[in-house]
C-alpha cells in the first residue's frame, strides 16, 4: 500500500474520539500492519475497517485498540469481523487488554470472553501499560487521581 492509503486511514481515524494520536499517524499504522500486529479491510484501494495490537512499554502486554470502520460501512458487523481475526491471531501469547469507552467494543470483548474491570481490580493489568500512555492527562500526579477509571462513558478496562 502506498503512502497515500495510510496518511488517508490516519486522517479517518484523527476524526474519531480517544483514540491515541501518537498511534494514528501514517508510519505507525503502516509498521502496525506491516509487522503483522494489524488486521485491515480494503474496498477499492481504500481503507474500509481496521484494528491493532498495539505494544506497551510493559513486556507481556499488548493493547488491542485502534479499532475502527468506515462510517458507510458500519452496522455490517465489520467490527465484529476485525476483532475477532485480530484477537485470533493472539490466543495465547501476550496478555491482552482493551481500553475502551465504546459499549460496542465493550460487548464484543466480553463475547470473546474478556474480563472487565472495576475501579478496584483495574491495576491487574500494570498501571504503565494502560494510564502511563493515557494522553487525557499530562503529569504522573494527574493520571494517578483521574476520575475516568471504571466510568462507563469514560475509560472501560478489560483484559483477557
Amino acid at each position: 500500500m502506498n503512502i497515500e492509503t495510510w496518511q488517508q486511514l490516519s486522517a479517518d481515524l484523527r476524526k474519531e474520539s480517544a483514540l491515541l494520536g501518537e498511534r494514528i499517524q501514517p508510519d505507525s499504522l503502516r509498521r502496525a500492519y506491516e509487522e503483522g500486529k494489524a488486521v485491515l479491510l480494503t474496498e477499492n484501494n481504500r481503507i474500509i475497517a481496521f484494528v491493532a495490537m498495539w505494544v506497551t512499554g510493559v513486556p507481556g502486554w499488548l493493547e488491542f485498540g485502534s479499532l475502527w470502520v468506515a462510517a458507510e460501512h458500519r452496522d455490517k458487523k465489520l467490527g465484529s469481523k476485525m476483532f475477532g481475526m485480530l484477537d485470533a491471531l493472539y490466543i495465547g501469547s501476550d496478555q491482552v487488554f482493551i481500553i475502551t469507552h465504546n459499549p460496542k467494543v465493550v460487548h464484543l470483548a466480553l463475547l470473546l470472553g474478556y474480563t472487565e474491570l472495576n475501579a478496584s481490580t483495574w491495576e491487574t493489568v500494570p498501571w504503565d501499560a494502560t494510564c502511563g500512555p493515557c494522553d487525557r492527562y499530562l503529569t504522573t500526579e494527574e493520571k494517578l487521581r483521574c476520575p475516568y477509571k471504571a466510568v462507563a462513558s469514560a475509560c472501560r478496562l478489560l483484559y483477557k
